[in-house]
């Protein structure tokens, strides 16, 4: 679809498949619970009915790391190939640790005139913003979020390319 609509480059932001697959187990579960009690997950209080993702079963674990996975591994093929779109890769971690330096690398990538480098203070100001609508935004959290059980599952459902791209 991209090739057919002409993108040339896209910037692709990734984030490390463990901690996407805690934050997707949350949204989810926490959707879930309040669609169960009527409540708009925005307004919502948090409910006792929401599991934590270390009483998830292996099958649900695998299934959501699986999604993630394979959404990874499209991207990368996508970037390992000769044709359009060139794809550049922004970590969410990289992002967090140091958002001028990576937005500086997204302008280069597209090289935009000079004068548009001014929106890398405004940029950076809207990176370090908090807003209502993310749920923690931190990086290495399923380290403590996983159970023991889970994180050696999740380290063999790994492929190692990824577990290196996030070591």
């Amino acid at each position: 679809l991209l090739r057919e609509c002409m993108v040339a480059k896209i910037v692709v932001q990734v984030r490390d498949p463990r901690q996407a697959m805690v934050s997707l187990y949350h949204h989810q579960n926490l959707e879930s619970d309040h669609q169960s009690h009527g409540l708009l997950p925005q307004l919502a209080p948090r409910h006792a009915g929401a599991r934590p993702i270390d009483e998830a079963d292996d099958e649900t674990i695998a299934a959501l790391l699986g999604q993630l996975v394979g959404w990874l591994e499209d991207w990368l093929r996508a970037a390992g190939s000769a044709q359009l779109p060139e794809v550049h890769f922004v970590s969410y971690e990289a992002l967090k640790a140091a958002p001028r330096q990576v937005f500086t690398e997204v302008f280069d990538f597209f090289a935009p005139p000079e004068e548009y480098r001014g929106l890398l203070d405004f940029v950076e100001d809207l990176a370090a913003s908090k807003t209502p609508s993310f749920r923690a935004g931190e990086t290495g959290e399923w380290r403590s979020a996983l159970s023991p059980r889970q994180l050696t599952l999740v380290e063999d459902l790994l492929p190692a390319t990824l577990l290196q791209r996030f070591a």
